[in-house]
């Protein structure tokens, strides 16, 4: 929802730079923990008021266990804190910016959020990219499926948009342009999940099949309807694919959102892309029917909450659904999310202000 930072969007091209200069020193042993280690960023995490202001990001590395004992125990406070101060070397030119800290944990990829975590092997996409395949602030779902099904594959997928998904429907063509397929590729290492459209001749395809294979590798969840009497085959048939039918896109749609709440539910896009639907609703029907979505989730943050907030006090559309403010619904949903009061003043939602306390007597005498 702001203009993305610098440090997190370059920390593959940092982490590769000390990577080069560890083995250059003869320090293999930390540049073989970071190329085999994966990584997220927790932003602003600390604020530092020097100059103009400054926000702190905390780097997490996952460590493959083979090579955790790579760094000696005793010494691995020492060890965090070269990489803190080689990062922020490496990052100067991100004057408003710095690593405040680096963490250590053990990889693991059953871990929806590790397994996603980017990798010196793979960069993350760029955000030029990312916002011209995708809607912002939405869950982005690969739709793999073939051509003869394209229609269909794109009624599911405009479905899908009133959930916060925003779908790249691929293209299967016996050979693919060079540009295409580049486009196919930068969805893919950006995507959230792969939903497989299975209809009978999905498997003799190579490029879904490849795509499938992309997402085993990089370990994104994977999502599968049957259209047909086709089962799954290879890896994914392991699990079980759901019935879909082929006259009822939007039951498709629910069943497949459902399944999607399963695997990212924890996951920060997910109530991301739900809120980003909600704050843009333009009936009041609408307003009602997302903020449900909204309202069975138990994990909303402070600052998801403000945001909910501001939508409904700039947002006639949702401050006006009497289904929202039927028996203080919205005020019960983001009072039980917040440690904050919020009630309703002047048809707006507001912060309670905390109790006055009574004033006393400076001069009365102090009891101690």
């Amino acid at each position: 929802m702001t203009a993305p930072f610098q440090i997190p969007k370059n920390m593959n091209r940092y982490l590769k730079r000390l990577s080069m200069e560890y083995r250059r020193n003869k320090l293999d042993d930390l540049a073989t923990v970071l190329e085999s280690s994966k990584f997220t960023i927790n932003e602003k995490t600390s604020y530092d008021n020097w100059d103009s202001g400054m926000d702190g990001h905390d780097l997490v590395l996952y460590v493959p266990e083979d090579f955790m004992g790579l760094i000696p125990l005793d010494g691995q406070q020492d060890t965090l804190s070269k990489l803190r101060e080689d990062l922020n070397k490496a990052a100067s030119a991100a004057s408003d910016e710095y690593v405040n800290a680096v963490h250590f944990e053990y990889l693991d990829e059953d871990d929806p959020i590790i397994s996603s975590a980017s990798s010196l092997s793979t960069p993350p996409t760029s955000p030029e990219v990312i916002s011209r395949l995708w809607s912002t602030n939405c869950i982005k779902l690969f739709i793999s499926h073939r051509d003869t099904h394209k229609a269909e594959a794109y009624k599911l997928a405009e479905n899908l948009t009133e959930y916060g998904v925003s779908s790249f429907v691929a293209h299967d063509s016996i050979e693919p342009d060079e540009e295409w397929q580049s486009e196919i590729e930068k969805a893919l290492q950006s995507m959230d999940l792969l939903l497989v459209f299975i209809t009978e001749d999905l498997f003799d395809s190579a490029w879904t099949n490849q795509e499938i294979g992309f997402a085993l590798g990089k370990k994104v969840p994977i999502v599968s309807i049957k259209l047909g009497t086709k089962d799954p085959v290879g890896f994914i048939s392991k699990k079980q694919a759901i019935k879909g039918h082929p006259d009822n896109v939007a039951e498709n749609a629910v069943k497949i959102w459902e399944t999607i709440e399963k695997r990212l539910g924890e996951k920060p896009i997910f109530n991301q892309a739900l809120i980003n639907r909600f704050v843009t609703a333009d009936t009041f029907r609408r307003a009602k029917d997302r903020f449900n979505l909204i309202a069975k989730r138990t994990n909303l943050k402070e600052d998801e909450v403000e945001v909910l907030v501001e939508a409904y006090n700039t947002n006639d559309q949702i401050s006006g659904s009497y289904g929202l403010r039927d028996g203080n619904w919205f005020l019960n949903v983001i009072n039980l999310n917040s440690s904050k009061t919020y009630h309703y003043s002047d048809g707006k939602v507001v912060v309670l202000p905390p109790k006055e306390y009574e004033s006393f007597d400076l001069t009365d005498e102090i009891p101690f």
